[in-house]
């Protein structure tokens, strides 16, 4: 957070003072993550708005919010615009490697990112079940394995048929 606020990024801090008192590795590890996804995103896609980092611990919950409102600049154009990055998707698996749960989403004129991360170490080390984007990235995988099969065994056994059918009918190579 500190090298945001250095860079001109407008960042408020809200925290209780038991937020960050006897965190299990994964969920210190997981919440940093998050509030450095939501950091960047905030300015790569909303440019001068203001950015909310809350950590709030209720029972054995940490919730880590980052959210930012409406871009005051022009948005930074993605290094690749040839695809989206992945940076929520990577952050959705470690959460809930860590046993917790991610939602992101729209939210007013901002974009809010909420993880809500487990402070009881054994629950920490027990991840959550699949969520939405686990699904879909699992659904991309076989997607592309199918694209693998019509683009490589199709064409071969086709192939090897037609060579099959000109052998039988008396043909030389």
């Amino acid at each position: 957070m500190e090298r945001a606020a250095a860079s001109g990024v407008d960042v408020r801090l809200e925290t209780d003072e038991e937020a960050e008192a006897g965190l299990p590795d994964p969920t210190a590890r997981a919440a940093i993550r998050v509030v450095q996804e939501g950091l960047t995103n905030a300015t790569k896609h909303a440019p001068g708005s203001v950015v909310r980092v809350s950590l709030h611990r209720t029972g054995d919950v940490l919730e880590v919010t980052v959210a930012n409102g409406r871009a005051h600049g022009p948005r930074q154009r993605p290094a690749d615009p040839a695809g989206p990055g992945y940076g929520l998707v990577g952050l959705d698996e470690r959460v809930r490697l860590a046993g917790g749960t991610l939602r992101a989403g729209p939210d007013g004129d901002g974009f809010t990112l909420t993880a809500c991360l487990p402070v009881d170490a054994q629950q920490a080390a027990a991840p959550s079940p699949a969520t939405p984007p686990e699904l879909a990235l699992a659904g991309a995988r076989r997607t592309l394995r199918r694209g693998l099969v019509t683009t490589f065994w199709a064409p071969t056994v086709l192939g090897v048929i037609l060579v099959a059918m000109f052998l039988l009918r008396g043909g030389t190579l």
